[in-house]
Parts: structure tokens; sequence; C-alpha cells
């Protein structure tokens, strides 16, 4: 698990899934709440060349699915 918060430029989002920008790369992501636009994210998995993200404000509700 990641242990940091990023604010990533969400650039195609859909329902659960999309691309985003992180450090200047295209990364595949998905989340298990919905994202808007400008949402403020943490990234708690990475997996190959994707990742997990969840909105800052839901991170302990996501640990508590875990």
């Amino acid at each position: 698990m990641w242990d940091h918060a990023l604010h990533l430029a969400l650039m195609k989002w859909d329902r659960d899934a999309g691309l985003v920008r992180h450090r200047g790369e295209v990364w595949r992501a998905t989340s298990p709440f919905p994202l808007g636009p400008r949402a403020r994210v943490r990234i708690v998995q990475a997996e190959g060349t994707a990742l997990r993200v969840v909105p800052e404000g839901a991170f302990r509700e996501w640990r508590g699915m875990q």
C-alpha cells in the first residue's frame, strides 16, 4: 500500500476506471468510489502499470473495506 496523497490529473474517467497523469506519465487507474474531475486522491495500490486510487476523504472507509 502506498501511504501518501497525490493530486492526480484525471485525463479520462468513466464510472470506476480511467486514465490519470502521475509524474508526467499516463497510468490506468481504478477506484471503488466515484471521482470528479478535480478529485484529490490517494494511491493505495500499484500493480504493474495500473493504480488503485481512492478519494482523499474516503481513505479510512476504504481501509475498513480491506
